[in-house]
Formats: structure tokens, sequence, C-alpha cells
């Protein structure tokens, strides 16, 4: 079996490897309830449990085994924040993460029995006039300058610099606020020097909060900055209890997530479908939870207004118009018989796709279809296909493993890794002697073909960035096209062909492809190693199990698989084309008889 065989069933492999590992499917069709309370006897809070049992009719279980059991849609998880802790929540995640769907979860907790009830009897208004985005100082994200942006009944105002006083002032006169910045299980960072911490925090109004800083929902620790913003009046905060990956929610810094939801699909719901984009990406388990009632939403009707269903054999469209900007929460009723969707100028998705989608989201339950996605707002149209199309399923796979390594690994200095590795193979090639029995002509063409090469693959590339650069749907990090990658690429792809083809011995030529491909390999064994090490160095001394996914080790791999076999077919072709010409040369200097 030769090298391109090799490389071929290599990729092949890679991509079902890949799609393998996609979340579990997220069609739910059993029967269940559609809310119930869970609670431990033992629990200071449970007595709690029982006074909401009573009065909204709701059934009390005492495990999650029980619980889930039950399909249920909401989850009123009634506990003390002294019975909580890592091993609490890391229990209650991959009890989650077994279940065929993740249920919306809401904690109903307080250092008090009255703290605990205030906030259960506390409910948002159905508006959302005034929402704020709070961000923090975050470089990596291209904000360099802590600023709130507020939104108020539809419009977003000019940015402005956020202190603690502004950032008081937006929490005490917004319905829904939104924070993206660093953070802790006490604070959130406005920028190096600054922090808001739990002592900072005013009486609030009933407002839903959010953030995406690291490990602030940890409750269970003194002075938790979550659990100040509902003693202190807040309806909800959500959170994530670890670090999460910047730039893997839905949309981008600026979306307000719950802005748009409803009593058919409340926060709670859009969470549900958080998490799961969270385990396509970075997560081995769910860890983004809500603080409050899960069931609470801005509005009573959905946001938008259906136009047509149409069902035509395998195909179901259906068309909306008056939808608001923003992130739109849809409800498809029957729809969980499909498993790919399509939304125009959205993008399209399918149930087992593995790989996030910051633009759209989506999950079955009980029959029906959930969708999340962003938009401009007026007339939208989702078609709807029982199966994914085969090929969009290895092409969309592909894609994404790409935008991966030519947009997101180039940032926080990958660039500069691949120089100097290009710069290094360089050198390693041009002080070897191993050539010089060549005659200068060979010596000259195997150079020139070596430079041709490496434009195929420098032109591809730039056109590849050029063409994807506004549509990657990955991550939401601001990206752009890197000079020093590309000229890595060429450098490293020159470099390898020049190996190739002045050497037969096997090793040599693995080596070369090896070399060509480093630009998603690199990327690959990094993030594997990384993610490795983290799981088995910190997350399971101190939580017993891994957190993290192996998806941005893998992906890369998907690339890797194409690169390589796209150098094995270029530089077979090149050698042919080189052996050819010698052949040629060689018999033009033969003598002629006479």
């Amino acid at each position: 079996m030769n090298l391109w065989h090799k490389g071929l069933i290599t990729f092949i492999l890679l991509s079902i490897l890949l799609a393998s590992r996609a979340t579990s499917p997220t069609t739910e069709d059993k029967a269940g309830l559609d809310s119930l309370i869970l609670s431990e006897q033992e629990d200071p809070l449970y007595p709690l449990a029982e006074e909401i049992a009573s009065t909204e009719s709701l059934p009390v279980f005492h495990n999650w085994h029980e619980a889930l059991q039950n399909n249920p849609s909401y989850i009123l998880w009634v506990i003390s924040p002294h019975h909580l802790s890592d091993t609490v929540i890391i229990e209650a995640a991959i009890a989650l993460r077994k279940h065929a769907f993740i249920p919306a979860i809401g904690l109903i907790s307080g250092n008090t029995l009255e703290e605990a009830r205030n906030l259960w009897q506390r409910k948002a208004p159905f508006k959302a006039s005034v929402a704020y985005t709070a961000i923090g100082e975050y470089p990596s994200m291209g904000i360099h300058q802590a600023h709130l942006s507020a939104v108020e009944h539809g419009k977003t105002t000019q940015p402005t610099p956020m202190t603690k006083s502004s950032l008081v002032n937006a929490l005490q006169h917004a319905d829904y606020l939104v924070f993206t910045g660093h953070g802790s299980a006490t604070s959130w960072y406005l920028d190096t020097t600054t922090s808001f911490r739990a002592e900072d925090i005013p009486s609030l109004p009933p407002l839903v909060i959010a953030s995406g800083s690291c490990q602030s929902f940890r409750l269970w620790v003194k002075d938790s900055i979550a659990m100040t913003f509902a003693k202190n009046g807040a309806a909800a905060y959500a959170g994530f209890v670890f670090s999460p990956l910047a730039g893997a929610t839905i949309g981008n810094i600026y979306a307000l997530p719950f802005e748009h939801t409803w009593q058919g699909f409340p926060i709670g719901m859009v969470i549900s479908l958080q998490n799961r984009a969270t385990l396509k990406l970075f997560a081995r388990i769910p860890y983004y939870f809500l603080l409050g009632d899960p069931r609470i939403a801005f509005r009573i009707l959905p946001p938008y207004t259906l136009v047509a269903d149409i069902q035509s054999g395998e195909e179901r469209t259906l068309s909306y118009s008056n939808a608001p900007p923003g992130i739109i929460p849809v409800v498809i009723v029957g729809g969980a018989e499909y498993q790919f969707i399509h939304i125009d100028g959205v993008g399209a998705i399918a149930e087992t796709d593995p790989i996030n989608h910051i633009r759209l989201q989506t999950m079955n339950l009980k029959g029906d279809k959930y969708l999340l996605f962003a938009h401009n707002g007026g007339e939208f149209t989702v078609h709807l296909r029982r199966r994914a199309p085969f090929l969009w399923q290895f092409s969309n796979t592909i894609r994404n493993a790409f935008d991966l390594v030519h947009f997101i690994m180039p940032q926080n200095g990958g660039d500069i890794i691949l120089l100097l590795c290009s710069l290094i193979t360089l050198a390693g090639i041009l002080k070897s002697r191993q050539h010089r029995q060549k005659i200068a002509g060979e010596q000259k063409s195997i150079f020139l073909l070596s430079c041709a090469v490496a434009g195929v693959f420098l032109i591809s590339a730039t056109i590849y960035q050029v063409t994807r650069l506004d549509q990657i749907s990955i991550l939401h990090k601001p990206v752009y096209i890197s000079p020093i990658w590309l000229a890595a690429i060429f450098l490293l792809t020159g470099s390898a062909t020049y190996l190739h083809l002045s050497h037969t011995a096997w090793i040599a030529k693995v080596l070369s492809s090896l070399l060509a491909t480093l630009p998603a390999l690199l990327p690959a064994l990094f993030n594997l190693s990384t993610l490795l090490i983290f799981n088995l160095f910190f997350s399971m001394p101190r939580l017993g199990t891994p957190i993290a996914s192996y998806h941005l080790g893998t992906l890369p791999l998907v690339s890797a698989g194409v690169w390589y076999a796209a150098f094995e077919l270029v530089t077979r072709v090149t050698q042919t084309a080189l052996s050819s010409s010698s052949k040629n040369k060689k018999f033009g200097e033969q003598p002629l008889s006479g």
C-alpha cells in the first residue's frame, strides 16, 4: 500500500472518529412530566421543596436517577449552598450527560430558608425593556477597554466606559444584563486593576443576569458573586461552574440570548441548548447552570409569526415573519423527526453534528424541535429534512476543521510558532549536502518545482481564508488573515517538497509529508497534549473525572488528513513530471548511431 492510499485511509478514519464523538442524539420522544422538584430530605431547604410542591402541585424526587427517569422538561433543584460542592455538581453533570437530553434546570438556593423562598417567589417581569451588555477588558477577544452598551426597546446605545459606579447603575435599572469578561467565584474583573466583588453589589430589582466568566457559579464559596446577586434581589443568575472556552456561546459578545425568550421557550431551555453546544466543543460534561426559576421568560407569546408550514416528501419548510433582531428562540411542533435544519442566511446544522455552531443551535424534546439562532430581524425560513445529506456531513466537518486551523490557531502566537518550525526546517534542508552528487540542472529543477508546489499551497490557503473569513461558525472570537501564518505554510511546503523530491528513501518521504502537514498537525498535537495534561493532572485529581473534551484536538486531525493526502497527490504528480523530464534529457544526450 503506497503513501497516497495510507494518507487517504487515515483521513477517512479520522473523519469517522470525529463523527463518532458527537454528543448523544438529542431526540427524546417519550412522554414525561413538565416540571418536578429535586431535593434531598436531609437538606435544610427541604421544607421549601415541600412548600413549592404543595403550591405548584409538583412531585418531589430525592436523587437524579429518579428525577431523570420521569423525563421532565423543567427541574427545580432545591439545595442549600452548604450541600453543594464540586463533587455534587460533578455527580449532577454526569447524570445529565448520560441522559438522552438535558432538561431546563434552575437551582433554588439561599443561605437561609427565607432567602431561598424569596428567590423562588421572585419573578422577572414579562419584558426586557432595558438590557445591558457589560464587556470587561478582554484582549484576546479584541476588547481593550471595559464598556457598557444599553439596549432599550430594541435600540442599542453607543458604548460607554464601564466603571464600578456605571455597572452598579446599569444593574439597578436593567431587566437583563450579560457580563462578558474574566471572573472568579467572587468577582467580575472589569480590567486588570478593577474587580467588581460581592460587596459592590447593590440592592437590585428582579433582573436576570448571565455571565460567561470563569467559575462564577460556585455557590458554596464564601462571598459567592452569584449568591450575592440573588440575595440582593436578582431573579436569576446564569454562569459556569468551571472555566469555559471564550467565544463558544451563541451569537457574539454583544448577544442577549435570553432577550426574546417566551413562555414556551424560557431561559432554562436556552441554557439547555447552550450546554449542548459546550459538549460539542470544549466540555465533556455540562457545567453551565442557572440560579433561579428556569421557567422565567421575558415574553408571553413567541417573538415571531408563523406564515406557512409546508411538508413535501422528506422535507418540511416553515416561513416566519415579524421577528425582532437578536437571538430568536423557535419551537417547531412535531419537528423532532427531522435531523437536518437549514435557515436561510444563518446556516445549517444536523442533530448528530459533532461541531458547535455559534449562530444556530438545536434540541429535540418530546417530539418538538427547539431552535436558537442569530437573526437580523424580519422574515426567516426554516428548512427541515429527515436526514442530513451524506456529503454535507463530511464537507461540514472538513470546513470546520480547516476554519479552526486557519483562523483560530494562528492567534495567540500560533503563527509565530509555525514560522519558527518552518525556518528550522528550511535551515535543515539548506544545510544538507546529500544532493550534491546530482547535476546542477536537476537541482535547479527540484528547487523550481518545490517553489511551485509551495506556491500552490500558499494560494490555496489564501483563497480559503479570504473566502471563509466572515463565515466561520466554531467560535465568535475576532479572526484575521495572518501573513506570518501564510509565509510559514509557503516555507514549510517548499522545504518538504524539496526533501520529498531529493530523496528516494521512504522515511524521507514520510518525513516530508509530515512536515508539510505541520500547519494542521501541530495544533492537533498541541491541543491534545494540553487537554490531556489538564484532565490528568488537574481535573482527575481534583474532581475525579475529566471535564475537558478532546474535540479541539481531534478536529485539526481531520484537516491534517486532508492536508497529508493533498501533499501526497501533488508531490506524486510533481515527482512524475521530474522523472519524465530527466528521462527526456538523458535520451536527448544519447549519441546517434551511424
